[in-house]
């Protein structure tokens, strides 16, 4: 599967957290984008999007760099293989469409999940402009199909954002240290790599820190850093090599290493609550980023929640 394929699936999971317009268009803090929100919403504080705190829906937005969007638009190709690559996520695709999104015809795709025994509705729309935009609704009933259209008819792409303003809306903060830079900011998280440009294969160096989006117990983090590792791209039969404590913004977290292949991962998850977790992700080629295990702790050490 391709990266950017990948790195979209993994995105597309629940944010939990008649007429509904009653607010002026807002840029969403930290994005390019800006939209009318529904009555009810306000800034999240975990994610780069919208939250209604009574409901627990969520608008989510994501950017990534503009070249993935050939590669995330094909899923959206026919309704047969969009059911085939959200099945695994647990999304249940009940149409494949397009829509007008700030001039530009963009896919959507139309489905639903069940989070907590509770039916979820989520519609996901992708469009190309200076970056690759991903809207997600996640929808307990409170916006109706008509509602999500007009929210998505509203939204217009402003400048892109320094670096420093997009760090501004992550719900925690991280240190860069040499030869890692902050790149960019990917729904509530951070990627930081050594190099330019983009990697296509896997193999170069790179950091992830995420925030937990879904609500997995911390009771046992050996253990759910195992399912963490074999969900993430390139990893999905990694073998794992071993674990270790460590204390990360004071508190009890764990350190794994596994590998799978030519490619290897470190792989820190800080508990931030008994459902919730920050996540870090050091991964590339065995043979250039082993080399850099000891600068990734550090990195790892520096998290920090706000």
């Amino acid at each position: 599967m391709l990266f950017w394929v990948r790195i979209f699936l993994a995105l597309c999971i629940v944010g939990l957290a008649g007429q509904v317009w009653a607010q002026s268009p807002q840029r969403i803090e930290g994005t390019s984008v800006m939209l009318e929100a529904p009555k009810g919403f306000t800034q999240a504080k975990s994610f780069s999007g919208l939250e209604n705190l009574e409901t627990s829906s969520s608008i989510m937005i994501v950017e990534m760099p503009k070249d993935a969007y050939p590669e995330i638009s094909s899923i959206f190709q026919d309704k047969k293989q969009a059911k085939k690559q959200f099945a695994s996520r647990g999304v249940k695709v009940s149409d494949v469409t397009t829509i007008e999104l700030a001039g530009q015809t963009s896919p959507l795709l139309l489905g639903s999940q069940k989070v907590a025994g509770n039916k979820v509705d989520k519609y996901i729309v992708v469009s190309p402009h200076h970056s690759t935009i991903m809207i997600t609704f996640n929808v307990f009933g409170d916006l109706s199909r008509e509602d999500v259209y007009g929210i998505i008819d509203s939204t217009s792409i402003l400048a892109k954002p320094p670096i420093d303003d997009q760090l501004k809306n992550i719900p925690f903060s991280v240190d860069a240290r040499p030869p890692f830079i902050y790149k960019r900011t990917l729904g509530g998280g951070i990627g930081l790599t050594p190099f330019e440009g983009i990697d296509r294969t896997g193999l170069e160096p790179k950091i992830i820190v995420v925030p937990s989006l879904a609500s997995m117990s911390t009771d046992n983090l050996r253990s759910l850093s195992e399912t963490l590792i074999r969900q993430t791209a390139y990893f999905h039969q990694a073998e794992i090599l071993n674990h270790s404590n460590l204390v990360i913004d004071g508190q009890e977290s764990i350190k794994s290493v596994a590998k799978q292949d030519d490619k290897l991962l470190y792989h820190y998850v800080l508990p931030t609550s008994s459902q919730s977790y920050i996540r870090l992700i050091g991964m590339g080629a065995e043979n250039k980023i082993i080399e850099l295990e000891e600068t990734i702790d550090e990195i790892a050490k520096s998290v920090s929640t706000k």
